[in-house]
């Protein structure tokens, strides 16, 4: 069951020297069912999209309530803030990139990655109609041609430092274009706020999470730069993009509440490998009403082959993500997957 209520809170900070300041987290709505004496679990998600398809499908499917618990589920607008409420205990679990492990881990804190929520990347780029018109650019051309030509864009992904900022600031060195220099990558918040800039012209390049993109394409202010969600940029193809992430700590003193919260999840995962897409689409339509029909199920149809059915974390997907963070300078040492991720809680 659900938990519905709205409020704030400010985390303590963090223990690693690569943060600086509070940032305040707020409650998103959430269907109000009724109270209950289920245990309440909190779980914070990085942002609100398809790409944690999978939990979308447990919550509407009730899978949360047959595990006797209750869901508080906290939606933040870009990575980092939902990390610094999970280090900081104001959650226990946090759906996110897995970007987001190796950032804690270079700044000295140790999380642990439990769950694949989606396994590949599908932060897919579009850019202006004007734009790529006026440098030439065709949805036709080479992947590698078309980002060669992006040189003086603003590209707007939903935070700096997010997953979408760390795919388009690889794509970008990539093609040799230096970020402030060449390109200017900006945080604009969530996918709503993002399609406001690229329809007013305040970005030119969009790096984000379906089924926002999609959108764009579909009103026709955009056309497709990269789309990764169709495996367009090779070195992106092995990439475990979203993970489920708790504290060691927790794990540690409640593995029965891990298992059942991943009961919940891989039930989810499950089920969105089983089922057509349309049927998929039309369980998860509540949560995105203002997606059209068409783009919604498009989006399901891109995000449905990068859903592991059992939620095991891969080695070649997490080496993935870790070449991308490693390029980006982000990633110094040797990561000791072995420590940082585990299938053990997994049914």
């Amino acid at each position: 069951m659900e938990k519905s209520l709205r409020k704030s809170f400010v985390p303590e900070s963090w223990k690693s020297k690569w943060l600086i300041g509070l940032f305040f987290i707020s409650l998103p709505l959430v269907p109000n069912l009724a109270w209950s004496a289920q245990p309440t679990v909190r779980i914070a998600q990085a942002v609100d999209a398809l790409a944690f398809l999978p939990i979308y499908v447990a919550r509407a499917n009730g899978y949360f309530n047959d595990e006797g618990i209750t869901l508080e589920l906290i939606i933040v607008q870009g990575g980092g803030p939902d990390l610094q409420a999970l280090i900081a205990g104001s959650v226990d679990f946090d759906a996110t990139s897995t970007g987001g492990l190796l950032r804690t881990f270079s700044g000295g804190i140790e999380l642990l990655g439990i769950h694949n929520v989606v396994g590949k990347c599908i932060i897919d780029l579009i850019i202006r109609q004007e734009t790529a018109k006026r440098l030439g650019i065709t949805p036709a051309m080479p992947v590698q041609e078309k980002l060669r030509r992006i040189k003086g864009t603003i590209v707007g992904a939903s935070r700096v430092g997010s997953l979408s900022y760390q795919i388009a600031y690889f794509l970008a060195k990539e093609a040799g274009l230096e970020q402030g220099k060449d390109v200017t990558i900006l945080g604009v918040g969530g996918g709503d706020s993002a399609l406001a800039a690229l329809k007013t012209g305040r970005i030119d390049i969009m790096s984000f999470a379906p089924p926002f993109p999609q959108v764009a394409l579909k009103d026709g202010d955009a056309v497709s730069l990269v789309a990764n969600s169709k495996g367009e940029y090779p070195k992106l193809n092995s990439f475990l993009q979203n993970v489920l992430l708790t504290r060691p700590d927790y794990a540690k003193k409640n593995p029965d509440m891990v298992r059942r919260i991943l009961r919940a999840m891989v039930r989810g995962n499950r089920w969105v490998a089983e089922n057509d897409a349309k049927e998929v689409a039309k369980v998860v339509s509540k949560f995105f009403k203002n997606t059209p029909a068409d783009v919604l199920l498009n989006t399901v149809e891109a995000i449905k082959p990068a859903v592991v059915p059992d939620g095991r974390l891969t080695l070649d997907g997490l080496k993935g993500v870790e070449e991308v963070y490693r390029a980006n300078g982000i990633i110094k040492k040797p990561v000791p997957w072995d420590r940082l991720v585990t299938n053990e809680f997994l049914p």
